[in-house]
């Protein structure tokens, strides 16, 4: 009578658990061992300079903080920089532009740490509007970036990043400069584990009336050449930016960011036809929370998630139609809010560091024209944006490769 299957299956297991005769018994170690020793590994943790070099591409790292000098803005620093070529439209502290390697500053993504701050309406980022002294560093990327940042590609990606433990040191300086330039910056931060608050500002002020030869727009005829004086290049900006962070950056780690900032500049004109009524003003608030988590040792999973909210409000009078063709006066809203999920798994065997990233923005802009008393209507945008990443190490060799989804409604 033939054995049921199981009764069959038994056997086999018990005959090849036997040890065969005349040999020794070598007992093999369990496949999960019930005990795992703890390992305790100490190192410093890398410094940005060296993340960055870890990274494939060109990359450039600007300290900031207390290292920043006083009299300078976040153009002055950038246009130092390879590859980036600042665009002015005035004096110290006016509205400017960075491009990077010849791209337009349409194509240069400005972000906080991590999360792109420019918005549709705008197509680019005022440096003049970001708080210099309150940052901890600055990343330039140039080229185009495996690690998404949000949105499509872009040419190149200047990233400021505020300081991970908060805690720069208390200073308050004050600064004098020529014609008219004053500027006056205070920071402070305290940590009572495991809450950390930090609070920074920073106040320029300048006239920007420097006198310059002037050829009256006929360079072939020195007779009506003269001295002259800028006029209309002054500027007046404020700026607060505040974090607070809980949690142990290790394992859960929250923090919000909140910026303020204030500027009113005038619009000077061409060199030899000099605008005199010509203003621009800004007003920005950003909120921003983030939140990491790693579950534990044995799991190498790092989850991140961030929210943000952006009001913008932009002034430009032009009543004499001194620049451009026609009078304007003009007082523009724009209100964004976005959210952003990311999961990395590093997986130390393969060498491989794969990472998924999804965000969704939307985006409302509301025109106003003052001289006609008119409300235009209101433009709604909504981005959506899915990245697959992943990182491999072949001993001093790093393969990057990312697959973006991003899609655009209007």
């Amino acid at each position: 009578m033939a054995r049921p299957p199981h009764l069959a299956l038994v056997g086999i297991a018990i005959l090849c658990a036997l040890p065969s005769t005349g040999s020794a018994v070598h007992p093999e170690p369990p496949l999960w061992p019930a005990e795992i020793d703890t390992l305790h590994v100490t190192a410093d943790r890398p410094s940005p300079e060296e993340r960055l070099r870890q990274r494939t591409g060109f990359s450039t790292l600007v300290p900031l903080g207390a290292d920043a000098p006083a009299d300078r803005d976040l153009g002055d620093l950038l246009d130092r920089t390879a590859g980036i070529h600042v665009h002015r439209y005035g004096g110290s502290g006016s509205f400017s532009l960075a491009s990077v390697r010849g791209s337009t500053p349409g194509q240069v993504k400005v972000a906080i740490d991590g999360v792109p701050i420019a918005a549709a309406a705008d197509g680019s980022v005022n440096l003049s509007n970001l708080p210099l002294a309150s940052f901890q560093h600055v990343e330039i990327y140039r080229g185009a970036q495996t690690e998404s940042f949000g949105g499509p590609p872009a040419a190149g990606v200047i990233n400021l990043v505020t300081d991970a433990d908060v805690a720069l040191r208390d200073r308050v300086s004050i600064g004098v400069g020529s014609y008219g330039a004053r500027n006056a910056a205070a920071h402070w931060s305290r940590a009572i584990r495991p809450i950390r608050a930090l609070v920074s500002g920073e106040y320029r002020t300048a006239d920007g009336d420097f006198p310059f030869h002037s050829n009256n727009g006929t360079p072939f005829n020195p007779d009506d050449d003269h001295e002259a004086k800028r006029r209309n290049n002054d500027v007046e900006a404020l700026h607060l930016l505040w974090k607070t962070s809980i949690g142990d950056r290790d394992r859960a780690w929250a923090d919000y960011t909140g910026i303020y900032s204030n500027a009113e500049n005038g619009v000077p004109g061409q060199k030899n036809l000099q605008a005199d009524a010509v203003r621009y003003r800004s007003r920005r608030h950003r909120h921003q929370i983030s939140a990491r988590w790693r579950p534990s040792d044995s799991v190498p999973v790092r989850l991140k998630g961030t929210a943000h909210l952006l009001r913008v409000r932009d002034r430009f009078e032009n009543p004499e139609a001194e620049v451009g063709l026609s009078r304007a006066k003009t007082d523009d809203r724009t209100r964004e809010e976005g959210a952003r999920f990311s999961a990395a798994a590093p997986v130390p065997s393969l060498r491989q560091r794969p990472r998924v990233m999804v965000e969704t923005r939307r985006e409302r802009f509301t025109p106003r024209n003052e001289l006609k008393n008119e409300t235009g209507d209101t433009r709604n945008r909504r981005q959506r944006t899915i990245a697959i990443e992943d990182q491999l190490t072949l001993g001093h060799v790093r393969l990057e490769a990312a697959y973006r989804w991003v899609r655009s409604t209007y």
